[in-house]
Formats: structure tokens, sequence, C-alpha cells
């Protein structure tokens, strides 16, 4: 009776043990897939950004220049640098918002409030941003509206000061 007892409890530690075991490998693949998607999609996300940023070329800083100081002697060919250079910027924000939706612990919000500051302080920046908002999230769409509403918003002339100033130049 006492071997009954025991063959008994060894298979139902046995049957416990297989179940846990099951039920990690479960738990184990749903995340390796998780992890396979944000690699993925952040992959996707970095191969956007590398295509807008090789359009922006080596002309980008002559061009923002020009947005900045000379708006109206921009070129077409400035119009596609800038539109690319903000879609770019855009973009970084855009994958950390991806990683943020896929359960990672990343500064998506403060990354997002410094790049709107930076595309909004440029008018071209101003006009791609009211002609692309419709696919910019919400929560961004409101803190976009609080840079706008600032008094104190940074000029894009303000900008380059200040990394004139930061840079030592």
């Amino acid at each position: 009776m006492n071997t009954d007892k025991l063959n008994t409890s060894i298979q139902v530690f046995t049957l416990l043990a297989v179940v846990v075991g099951i039920a990690l490998v479960v738990y184990e693949l749903r995340e390796a897939r998780l992890m396979s998607q944000a690699q993925l999609s952040s992959e996707a996300f970095a191969l956007h950004e590398q295509r807008y940023l090789t359009t922006a070329g080596e002309d980008l800083a002559q061009t923002l220049e020009t947005a900045c100081f000379n708006p109206s002697e921009l070129t077409p060919k400035d119009a596609f640098i800038l539109s690319d250079y903000y879609h770019a910027q855009w973009n970084s924000v855009r994958r950390l918002t991806n990683m943020e939706n896929f359960g990672f612990d990343v500064p998506a919000n403060p990354l997002a409030t410094a790049t709107l500051e930076n595309i909004l302080s440029f008018p071209s920046g101003l006009a791609w941003y009211r002609a692309n908002q419709s696919w910019v999230h919400e929560r961004y769409r409101l803190v976009a509206e609080k840079i706008m509403e600032n008094p104190n918003q940074l000029s894009c002339t303000d900008y380059v000061h200040k990394i004139l100033t930061t840079t030592g130049a």
C-alpha cells in the first residue's frame, strides 16, 4: 500500500513537472516571438531612417541653414532634403513608440518632445508637420499643440545659436 502511494505521488509530481515544463516552453516561445517581432520592426524603421537620411545627403546642414535664415531661397532639391530630414527625425520617435508598444521601457515622450521642438522651430518644419500630422499619434499631437502655443518656443535661429554655443563654434 505504501508503495502504491509512493508510485502515485511520484507520478503526480512527474506530471506536474511535465506540465510546468510545457508551460515554460510555451512562455519562452512567446517571448522569443515577441523579441523577433520587435527586432524586425525596429530594423524596418532603421531602414526607413537610413533611406531618409541618405536622401538628405551631404547638403543637410546648408539646407537647414537656408531653411532657417533664408527660407525664400529654398529650392525643390532643398524641399526634398528637408522633407526627408523631418521624416527621419519623426521616424526615430515612431521607432521608440513602436518598441514601447511591444512592452519595452523606452524614453519615447522626451524624444518626441525634443524632436517636435526641433522640427517646429523651422517654418518648413511647421509646414511639414501640418501636412503630415494625420499620421502622428494623438498624444504627440497634443505635445505639438502645446509647443506651438508656447510663446517661448525656440525659433530655428535660437536652435542654430544653441548649437553654435554648445559646440563652441
